[in-house]
């Protein structure tokens, strides 16, 4: 997979956005805002609610995601706190990947 990236300020924000070459999808992730992983209503039992997992700044949330296994991150998903933005586990897969993809091959200065 092929990925661009490109780094903007909006409002004040430090966003990244990226592109995948084949699918030419654009994604921004807002890696400072506040947000929190939740674990899925019913995935430990269908009486079960969602609850809250842990509590930071997208970015930290994607950490903290980073050393678990997939199975499960697929029972979680983030939500930003402030925006009604939420990710599942197939955007929590993607944004992974992305930052993997940027570990290896940093696209430089902002």
């Amino acid at each position: 997979m092929t990925l661009m990236a490109r780094r903007h300020r909006v409002g004040g924000q430090l966003m990244q956005a990226w592109q995948r070459t084949e699918a030419t999808t654009m994604t921004t992730y807002p890696w400072s805002e506040p947000a929190t992983i939740y674990r899925k209503a019913g995935h430990d039992g269908p009486d079960t609610e969602r609850a809250i997992v842990a509590r930071g700044s997208l970015s930290d949330c994607a950490e903290i995601l980073e050393d678990w296994s997939e199975a499960d991150r697929a029972a979680v998903e983030i939500e930003i706190d402030d925006m009604s933005l939420r990710y599942g586990p197939q955007e929590i897969e993607e944004l992974l990947a992305f930052l993997r993809e940027e570990a290896n091959h940093p696209s430089g200065p902002i």
